[in-house]
């Protein structure tokens, strides 16, 4: 981990496989409101890749023993540069900064194939709201 004087922290996780499992995507499409029949990857199913465990374990690291902090999304963007195929194992880059002014947590990702064809990226911003001011 590393640390500038515009960020608190900076974590650069080393490539890892992600899957979209048929499961998990079907699970996914119909959490979000999908009707018929899975043919095809959604397009932002990569988000469901930030909730493992490796994200989970850079974003706590980055947080640290903070619990009265409360991460809330505050955006998204996805870019998909080729259709995501079912039941195949991508690799994940993942980059998480933490900002201070205001306090958020920024996560980067590039996925490519497992050959490294580049597949897409998407960055979630999460705003991290002190539980404290919350109750005032």
């Amino acid at each position: 981990m590393s640390a500038s004087p515009e960020n608190r922290d900076f974590v650069r996780l080393d490539p890892f496989t992600v899957r979209t499992d048929r499961s998990e995507v079907e699970a996914f499409a119909r959490a979000t409101g999908w009707r018929g029949a899975v043919e095809t990857v959604p397009f932002t199913f990569p988000f469901r890749w930030l909730t493992g465990p490796i994200p989970r374990a850079a974003i706590n690291r980055l947080l640290g023993s903070e619990t009265a902090i409360l991460p809330v999304h505050e955006g998204q963007t996805f870019e998909r540069i080729r259709d995501w195929q079912m039941d195949r194992d991508y690799r994940l880059t993942l980059d998480l900064r933490r900002e201070n002014a205001p306090d958020r947590l920024t996560l980067r990702a590039s996925i490519a194939t497992r050959e490294g064809d580049p597949c897409g990226t998407l960055e979630t911003v999460l705003r991290l709201v002190s539980r404290q001011d919350l109750q005032a």
